[in-house]
């Protein structure tokens, strides 16, 4: 239905009455509910039990997905094990935050995307559009219940799920660390896993890698093993491997010059036996 049989349609509702002409006019009201904008700016609204597409191709997410951004079309947040656990592990939370069909959702739901979409405590996937603040620190500790079932008692047994369901073992699904480097005299980057020498690390030991993520030793040594492509990035790898041998040994320092503090030494070392462990005999980590 284009907007001149709207704008006929309204001219007709103004000047007609009748039973017969009031049909006609209805009959055209009908059509108005399924009329889409020719420019793509606007589609009709997706049913919220699926994703359908909207008229400038971009998928429409299910209005209480946690992944669905806060702008009607952007594309939708990337999927990942921390948004698949709270959805499955919280649902009834989740749906209760969402209030769907009332004028807006509860405040706290946004707290529940935002922990979905940014599960990275340190470096975040370079694909999304995650940045370096870990969105789940709100549950990383919890209060305990609060009786009764308002809003207050829901909100805080949403809380409880996500820690206890999302936040528990050596590798939460709500705590990722997705360690990357710049790739030489480029814009593009190449993830720890997908370097020869780096993926040593992630294939033995991503625990350490989650524990550690945001502390310093991780930008010094463990992102240039992700590039070592790069003979640099390769010496400044293997290098962790001193940090691993001698907890007490005041190599720790930052490229600043200052000395670590006690959590970034603990890491240090503990990065550096697990180099020199799973990684500093390999052919692809040394420096020939």
């Amino acid at each position: 239905m284009n907007a001149g049989t709207i704008a006929r349609t309204i001219v007709m509702l103004l000047g007609c009455s009748g039973v017969a002409c009031t049909a006609i006019v209805f009959a055209n009201l009908d059509k108005i509910k399924d009329y889409e904008l020719d420019d793509g700016g606007r589609s009709p609204s997706s049913s919220s039990s699926g994703s359908s597409s909207s008229s400038s191709g971009q998928v429409e997410v299910p209005e209480c997905s946690l992944l669905k951004t806060s702008q009607n079309y952007a594309p939708p947040a990337k999927d990942n094990a921390c948004a698949q656990c709270i959805e499955s592990k919280c649902e009834a939370d989740v749906s209760y935050a969402c209030n769907e069909g009332q004028r807006s959702p509860k405040q706290w739901f946004t707290e529940l995307k935002r922990c979905a979409q940014n599960p990275y405590d340190g470096f975040p996937d370079p694909e999304s559009d995650a940045d370096y603040s870990w969105g789940c620190g709100l549950y990383k500790t919890v209060e305990e219940p609060i009786a009764g079932s308002d809003d207050a008692a829901k909100r805080r047994a949403s809380e409880i799920c996500v820690h206890d369901s999302c936040l528990q073992g050596e590798e939460p699904a709500c705590r990722r660390c997705e360690v990357f480097k710049k790739k030489t005299g480029s814009e593009d980057v190449q993830r720890l896993r997908d370097d020869p020498c780096g993926q040593c690390f992630t294939q033995n030991c991503n625990v350490v890698l989650v524990d550690c993520c945001n502390t310093n030793p991780m930008d010094d040594y463990i992102a240039p093993c992700a590039y070592t492509q790069d003979k640099a990035n390769l010496r400044k790898c293997g290098e962790v491997g001193d940090a691993g041998k001698d907890p007490d040994s005041g190599y720790y320092f930052k490229p600043s010059g200052s000395n670590y503090d006690s959590a970034a030494k603990t890491c240090a070392y503990k990065l550096g036996q697990c180099f020199n462990t799973h990684c500093a005999k390999k052919p692809e980590c040394q420096d020939n």
